[in-house]
Order: C-alpha cells, then structure tokens, then sequence
C-alpha cells in the first residue's frame, strides 16, 4: 500500500511540474550529511526552478512498526540537515509527510514552498542584479564611458521594432568614439 501512495504522489506532483525538468531519486554531491558523510537523497529536483521534493513519513515494508529512540533521533538529524543544505545551495526544499491523515496537506505543503520558491529565485535575480551595478560602477567613470551603451540601447530598440525601410546613418556627433574608450 506504501508503494502505491508513495508512487501516486510521484505521479501528482510530476503533473503539477510537467513543465520543468526533473531528476528522479537522485543523490547530488553537495548535499552530504556533515556527521556521517553520506549522500542524502532527494525523490525530485526541478533544477530550473531551484525546488526539490522529498515525501517522507511512510515506512517501507521492510521497516520495524517502530523506530528506536536513537534511528527516531538520526531521522529527524538527517531531515534537518537536508533541508539546511538545500537552503544554503539555493533550493527551496519541499519535504512532503504523506502520513499526515489530511489528504490535501501535502499539496498545501508544495503550494507554500513553491511560493518561496519564487522567493529564492527573485533574490537571486536580485543579487544578480546588484553585482552588474557594482560592475557598472567600476567600467562608467565620465560621459565619454556610456557613449557605447548609448549605441547598445538603439541595437536594443532597433531588434525589439519592426524593421524600417532605411535605416537613418548615426553620425559621428550621435556616436562620440575617442581615444581610450573601452568598447564591449
């Protein structure tokens, strides 16, 4: 009966990412438990949108009913460590108990962490966005250095437009080049 949930939810959460590439059970080499060294598996990971899932909660047919103390313990020590890794690369963690009597909860689950999601994946964009202001700051230091920006952003407006029948010629006074420009 595991098996069968367990490869239910497989199929759900494949639909609602049928979209995105996934990597199926995997084992990635930066996400090792720091205590025993050994790789923690994920059940999904959807590399575009920096999310992974993994569905816990359900034992194996092979399983004891109960976990000692101690396995109990190191369970929860892994799913810590899990999600920390996967925090501090980047990934928004989607740790879905399907043990939980609620049916819907895991889906509630995979909403919340796909909207942080979306949160992991702005702020990347936004630190991006600030080491390409940093860059900017140490290239443009006087006017003469935007003169090649200028010229970029009409090759921008020019590919975004339709195309016009003849193109007016730039002339030098437009397009100032001098003598120690850096041109990228």
């Amino acid at each position: 009966m595991a098996k069968i949930y367990v490869n239910a939810w497989r199929e759900v959460i494949t639909r609602v990412f049928e979209d995105f590439e996934v990597q199926y059970n995997i084992k990635p080499d930066w996400l090792v438990n720091p205590i025993t060294n050994k790789h923690l598996k994920l059940n999904m990971y959807y590399p575009e949108i920096g999310l992974a899932v993994y569905l816990s909660g359900l034992k194996s047919r092979h399983q004891r009913r109960r976990l000692s103390m101690e396995d109990e313990q190191n369970s929860l020590a892994r799913d810590r460590y899990r999600y920390s890794i996967c925090e501090q690369n980047g990934i928004c963690l989607a740790d879905l108990n399907l043990s939980d009597s609620n049916v819907s909860k895991p889906l509630v689950e995979l909403d919340e962490d796909m909207h942080e999601t979306d949160k992991i994946i702005l702020l990347e964009r936004m630190a991006l966005a600030r080491r390409r202001v940093h860059d900017f700051k140490n290239k443009i230091k006087s006017d003469t250095d935007l003169g090649m920006y200028m010229a970029s952003w009409n090759d921008r407006k020019f590919r975004e437009s339709e195309p016009s029948p003849t193109p007016a010629p730039i002339s030098k006074d437009e397009f100032p080049i001098k003598e120690g420009m850096i041109i990228e």
